[in-house]
């Protein structure tokens, strides 16, 4: 009997189905799986290429999918990810790496419960196009990644809503450890968008152009190698913190609009530092540095700062606490503020230690309860601009501004002969040091306080009731003191070859201090435009030289007069008998008043007679001493002031 034999056909074909299923269900070696457009879910075989699904040794490419996307509603890993359309999670999706050209991770088929991508090596970010990732999404970083040169967007959404449904903020996380490496624009005027991304590792930042930043957030380091990287505010996804480090390398830029530099951040600035807008904090316990510029919005300042130099051009600068700068220009805008105002706490302090310019042709204000203190050399440039010191009231305390001790303060003038500019003061800007006031027109000074040097060397400079000299006033010839108000009165010494002018012929100007007609030692004429009313504490001074020239002092109208006549010998002064000096004249004197006392300096009062009449006061010399008196005299002088000058100091024991 014979024995039929078994067909093989069969057995051929179901072993090849076998092999396929096994290659589809475990794949031995790497596929690459490429979806093949629309919508559909990640575990549906049917819609990859070579009818499988990826798993954790394939590549997967998503493409394709329009307005839908692809969905993985369970755990998904991938050895390799590129992603040129659409695709959401609502679980974790796990690749090795990342190649991320254009579309989107995050869609609304997640309903809301946005999944996760871990990346645990490189990722690649194209960055000519635009990468989005939303609806509560997370992408983490957990190896460097490079978002490549261009002018694309890498946006990751804040929260938001869509219909009746309301979804979280998504998040790109760059890890620990990592590094993502932004290239830069196409071009030095292009700029590329990053958002809603938190910085663990190191974010670097070459290339060319800009990169503009909302809501990324420092806890490890941005490193500004070259361009510019601005923290933007806008979309309602502009708020930005650092507590960790950014470093800005010399030619390169940060820009600030709407962040807050917490406590432990440092900025390490060799480079520039300027404000655009929004809102920028500086926390106490921050550390800044180098070039600062304010541009626009608002620089609230907590606790002490200090940098190299700072720019103000736009609104405001406030906040409590201390900021102190080397370099200071001040073109426009507002320091300090009201309590409250603009959300911040107001006030503060501005600590200015070398160089300053204030452009005298704009508008500046030392506002409520700010402090502005001047301590090197200031120059408010040539202008019919205000420079105003605010008095408080319900809105808030008064503000200040000093120019400290030995600073100067040189005011160049207005724009023009005809031309004028405002300083407001309400006694609240105090000079300590020297305040010179040079070009053209005139300065009108409401409330200016003088207890240092005051010195107009050209113009005129304005002042109101509330004027206070308790140092000293210097008019150079052609200069002019010029009262606003019927009360104008020194305290302190008042010297020069110019001119103060009253309010009108009837108002007085007042001296409680000393009077010193040109400069102390040489001769000189003072004009006081108007009455004078010498105090009983005020002193005049009046250096006499040979010949009958002496200093004077010309009074236009009244002149009431008391205090001391104080009469100094000039060097080298010979005297002849019947010499006759003018030292005061003017249009009446007032009730028949004279000088309370009479002092002489390297003169005899037995020398000299001292006539008032009606319109002037004289010295007539009525005798003169014989040479060989006189130069005892003299010799006997100058050995007291010798010896006092080389009497030993003694310690006390």
């Amino acid at each position: 009997m014979k024995t039929k034999k078994p067909a093989t056909a069969p057995r051929f074909k179901l072993a090849g189905v076998a092999l396929a299923l096994g290659l589809l269900q475990a794949p031995a070696w790497a596929v690459d799986y490429i979806w093949q457009g629309g919508s559909g879910f990640w575990d549906d075989a049917g819609r990859w290429t070579l009818l499988g699904v990826p798993g954790s040794g394939d590549s997967a490419t998503i493409q394709g999918t329009g307005t839908g996307a692809v969905l993985a509603r369970d755990p998904r890993s991938a050895a390799q990810l590129f992603i040129n359309g659409n695709l959401a999670t609502t679980s974790t999706l796990s690749v090795g790496s990342l190649a991320f050209s254009s579309g989107s991770f995050g869609n609304i088929l997640a309903q809301g419960a946005g999944g996760v991508m871990n990346v645990s090596g490189a990722a690649v970010f194209d960055g000519a196009f635009v990468q989005t990732v939303s609806y509560s999404s997370t992408i983490n970083l957990g190896g460097n990644a490079t978002w490549s040169q261009g002018n694309g967007r890498l946006s990751v959404e804040p929260a938001y809503s869509a219909g009746s449904q309301g979804f979280a903020a998504s998040v790109m996380n760059i890890g620990a450890g990592t590094t993502f490496s932004d290239l830069g624009a196409a071009s030095g005027s292009g700029y590329k968008i990053i958002s809603g991304t938190n910085v663990h590792g190191t974010y670097l930042r070459t290339g060319l152009g800009d990169t503009y930043a909302r809501n990324v957030n420092v806890t490890g380091t941005l490193d500004i190698a070259s361009g510019n990287f601005i923290f933007e505010a806008g979309n309602g996804n502009a708020a930005s913190s650092s507590s960790g480090l950014i470093q800005v390398a010399s030619g390169s830029t940060l820009g600030l609009a709407n962040i807050t530099l917490m406590q432990g951040s440092t900025l390490s600035n060799s480079g520039l530092v300027r404000q655009v807008g929004g809102t920028v904090k500086v926390a106490s316990g921050a550390q800044i540095g180098g070039a600062w510029q304010v541009d626009a919005g608002m620089l609230n300042i907590e606790g002490a700062h200090a940098v190299d130099s700072l720019v103000m051009n736009g609104f405001l600068i406030t906040g409590p606490g201390t900021l102190t700068t080397g370099a200071f220009t001040f073109n426009y805008g507002k320091l300090g503020g009201a309590n409250g105002s603009n959300g911040t706490q107001g006030g503060g302090t501005l600590n200015v230690t070398g160089p300053a310019t204030i452009d005298g042709g704009s508008t500046q204000d030392v506002d409520y309860n700010h402090t502005l203190n001047l301590s090197g050399s200031t120059r408010w440039t040539a202008g019919n601009g205000r420079l105003a010191v605010a008095t408080g009231g319900s809105a808030g305390p008064d503000a200040h501004l000093n120019i400290g001790a030995g600073a100067s303060f040189t005011d160049e003038g207005a724009a023009s002969a005809s031309g004028s500019k405002t300083l407001i003061g309400s006694r609240l800007f105090t000079n300590h040091g020297s305040y010179l006031r040079t070009g053209l027109g005139e300065t009108y000074a409401a409330g200016f306080v003088n207890a240092g040097l005051l010195q107009v060397e050209q113009g005129t400079f304005g002042v109101d009731a509330s004027f206070s000299n308790t140092g000293r006033v210097d008019l150079a010839a052609g200069a002019r003191l010029l009262a606003y108000n019927s009360q104008l009165v020194s305290d302190g010494l008042l010297t020069g070859d110019g001119t103060v002018q009253t309010f009108n012929a009837s108002s007085a100007f007042t001296s409680k201090g000393t009077i010193a007609p040109g400069q102390l030692g040489t001769i000189g004429t003072l004009t006081i435009d108007g009455d004078l009313t010498l105090a009983d504490s005020s002193v005049l001074r009046i250096d006499l030289a040979s010949g009958g020239f002496s200093d004077e002092i010309v009074v236009t109208s009244d002149a009431l007069l008391n205090g001391e006549l104080s009469l100094w010998a000039t060097p080298g002064l010979t005297l002849q008998l019947g010499d006759t000096y003018t030292i005061a004249s003017f249009g009446q004197r007032l009730s028949g008043s004279t000088f309370d006392s009479i002092s002489w300096h390297g003169l005899s009062g037995d020398q000299f007679s001292v006539e008032y009449t009606a319109d002037s006061v004289l010295l007539r010399v009525t005798a003169v001493p014989e040479p060989a008196t006189y130069a005892l005299w003299a010799l006997g002088l100058a050995l007291v002031a010798g010896r006092k000058w080389r009497q030993p100091c003694r310690t006390q024991a």
